[in-house]
């Protein structure tokens, strides 16, 4: 693995579609991964941290939010049994809630 590194300036256009292009036009075999792992794949492995015996054991699951992906796998991995409770690591970060309930069916879950 090589790693390549870049100036904030650059940094800010991690989103952009022509900026992730030209990454993987000079870097043939990259795999991107999204700031904080939050994208389908990340989900999933996060998802995969409650075991099931450990779901039957609690009524809520509590846990900080940066940017979303484990809060929700956690949400997913609950499947809508039990509640999820999700704090913030940024100030006034509650638009996250947008994007969590856009990547899940289930609702049962609140951020402070």
């Amino acid at each position: 693995m090589d790693i390549h590194f870049i100036s904030r300036e650059t940094y800010r256009e991690k989103y952009d579609i022509h900026f992730l292009k030209t990454v993987q036009e000079e870097f043939k075999t990259s795999y991107i991964i999204p700031e904080g792992g939050n994208n389908t794949l990340g989900q999933k492995g996060c998802a995969e941290i409650l075991l099931p015996e450990q779901k039957e054991k609690y009524d809520l699951f509590c846990c900080s939010i940066g940017t979303g992906a484990t809060f929700t796998g956690i949400v997913n991995s609950l499947g809508g049994e039990k509640k999820a409770m999700g704090f913030s690591a940024i100030k006034n970060g509650h638009y996250i809630a947008n994007e969590i309930q856009q990547q899940t069916p289930f609702s049962n879950f609140e951020l402070q």
